[in-house]
């Protein structure tokens, strides 16, 4: 088993070897209470057998990754919820535009997502939701286990608020194709690619325009209130929040099982 560090106090990406149930950091295997490895990609990109379309992926830690924000199911314009449960994936795409699915992918409220099932606070694997099969939402703790991934510590990764130094900028895309400027701390050195989502949708309807942020919701609660997670074009950290409304439409990246 090869485990190398690039000496950053990350794992190099990729190098996933063979701990179940740890966090991979400094070349090797460290102790940890949230990492449940998923034996690795095993490929560069997966396809959705729903709808053929084809999703980069990526190895960080002891997780398979997408490394693009999914996008699926059937455009919606409607007030807020908009989603029901009707055994429909329905998707919003920002300021009503199907472009804009296009590029970022699609934005989805918390019960959407999670296929109106229950919230998961385990280590994972968290549910299926929209996911592709084979594919999952990631739990809070799923979350922590890739922020640890990149040498943030337990305290700071279970801390709520922005964390992380530039835990954050390891996961943004570089460049301000997509992110506003000054996207600061952007190396993308996890190969995560995150994005600013297509913006977001409010739980009153309206519409924040990409460029700003990147927000992704989790499959678990705190006080029964979705956790998320948010990038920002500003700074190079992570926030880690409860929302106390579902309505908001968020993106999502799924793990593999």
């Amino acid at each position: 088993m090869d485990i190398s560090s690039s000496g950053s106090g990350r794992l190099d990406v990729g190098q996933v070897g063979g701990c179940s149930g740890v966090a991979l950091d400094n070349g090797g295997c460290l102790t940890g209470p949230y990492c449940v490895s998923t034996g690795g990609c095993g490929a560069a990109t997966m396809t959705d057998s729903r709808d053929s379309k084809v999703y980069n992926i990526v190895d960080i830690g002891s997780q398979c990754w997408m490394a693009q924000d999914l996008n699926v199911g059937n455009q919606i314009v409607g007030a807020v919820p908009g989603q029901t449960n009707n055994a429909v994936i329905e998707k919003f795409c920002n300021n009503n535009s199907a472009g804009h699915c296009l590029t970022y992918g699609g934005l989805y409220t918390w019960n959407e997502l999670m296929a109106y099932g229950a919230a998961d606070n385990t280590n994972g694997p968290g549910p299926q939701g929209i996911c592709p099969t084979g594919w999952h939402v990631p739990t809070d703790n799923e979350w922590k286990c890739l922020e640890m991934s990149l040498g943030m510590s337990q305290a700071n990764a279970d801390a709520t608020g922005v964390r992380g130094a530039n835990a954050g900028g390891e996961l943004k895309q570089t460049g301000t194709s997509l992110w506003a400027a000054p996207n600061t701390g952007a190396t993308n050195s996890s190969g995560f690619t995150s994005i600013p989502g297509g913006g977001w949708r409010s739980n009153i309807s309206s519409w924040y325009l990409p460029g700003g942020w990147g927000m992704y919701w989790t499959a678990s609660t705190s006080g029964g209130n979705p956790i998320y997670r948010w990038t920002s074009f500003a700074n190079g950290d992570i926030t880690r929040q409860p929302l106390s409304d579902p309505n908001f439409g968020f993106a999502v990246r799924c793990v593999k099982d």
